[in-house]
């Protein structure tokens, strides 16, 4: 039992590893900020084009309304 570690203690091992591989390895550090960055980008668009998408599905519903009421009207 002597052998095992807490969680803390884990989570604080994995930080240093990253922080010790991070600064032996700069160009991969590179790389995985610019991958974040592109992975960022990719969220950003894929929420705007459901926005997008919600938005036009409201416009042709008002449309519909529209042409309806407009249609009763004649």
């Amino acid at each position: 039992m002597a052998d095992r570690i807490d969680a803390a203690e884990l989570d604080r091992r994995k930080t240093q590893a990253r922080q010790k591989a991070t600064a032996e390895h700069a160009p991969l550090t590179e790389l995985d900020r610019a991958s974040t960055r592109y992975m960022e980008a990719v969220s950003a668009r894929t929420k705007a084009e459901a926005a997008l998408s919600t938005s036009e599905a409201a416009e042709d519903a008002a449309e519909a309304k529209l042409e309806a009421v407009l249609h009763a009207l004649e």
